[in-house]
């Protein structure tokens, strides 16, 4: 099969496209002819070392993907050859091969059916940045049931999903962006209000927003490995947890 694969952990621009041996499933696991995979800053990071995972060299990235089951191990259950699936979550591109080539196997638990009206690019891309997304959504045992979040990089993957996740929950959500075609896509998910961070006065229209509210929780999403400067601007800002008077 063709596959992309890294040889050190020293950059995802020096993977190289290559044909490799077919992988064959374990018991419990599903081979699957890909179809979609999706890249995402997980993967880079990956590949420059940055990621606490240390796969065996070579590796094939890819976390996320759908595709076309090709093949069954023993003992699987609930799937058959030529069913369409979406990757969910496993170690999948992370210590085992991943979905940048042909074929992946991946453990029968981690396949779900791909959702009625979603798009095979929409089915594999989505999992990894909702799943991020609801964590860090849920994650926080005091959170209210209509609370206030701010997004950082509101417009990035794991923002975007953050911020339809929340106004689904009840949340207002303020997102973190720069550029007018982003802010309305934002807005049209259901933000609240879309600041751009290299506005001086953001914070200012935030708290004017805001009004005699505190802020509840920040998700932060970097847009580049190191970016934090809208977590120091946040918190210059003193925005702490935030409830309803």
């Amino acid at each position: 099969m063709r596959a992309w694969v890294i040889d050190e952990l020293n950059g995802i621009e020096k993977a190289r496209l290559t044909e490799v041996a077919d992988p064959v499933p374990a018991a419990g696991e599903v081979l699957l002819r890909v179809t979609c995979a999706a890249l995402n800053p997980a993967d880079r990071y990956l590949a420059q070392g940055e990621y606490p995972a240390r796969p065996p060299l070579p590796h094939i990235l890819g976390r996320d993907g759908s595709g076309v089951i090709a093949g069954l191990g023993s003992g699987v259950q609930g799937h058959s050859i030529g069913d369409k699936r979406t990757i969910l979550r496993s170690d999948v591109g992370v210590s085992r091969w991943g979905t940048f080539a042909d074929l992946v196997t991946v453990p029968a638990e981690s396949l779900i059916e791909i959702p009625d009206g979603w798009t095979d690019e929409q089915a594999g891309a989505a999992s990894l940045v909702y799943v991020t997304a609801f964590q860090a959504l849920t994650q926080w045992g005091d959170m209210p049931s209509q609370g206030v979040v701010l997004v950082s990089g509101a417009s990035g993957g794991v923002g975007v999903a953050s911020t339809q996740l929340g106004v689904a929950m009840g949340h207002t959500v303020i997102g973190l962006s720069r550029g007018a075609d982003k802010h309305a896509t934002l807005k049209s998910l259901g933000a609240a209000l879309v600041l751009d961070p290299t506005d001086l006065q953001w914070r200012k229209t935030l708290t004017e927003f805001l009004g005699k509210r505190k802020r509840e929780r920040r998700l932060a999403t970097r847009s580049r490995a190191g970016d934090d400067r809208h977590l120091r601007q946040l918190s210059l800002a003193h925005l702490r947890s935030l409830r309803t008077k």
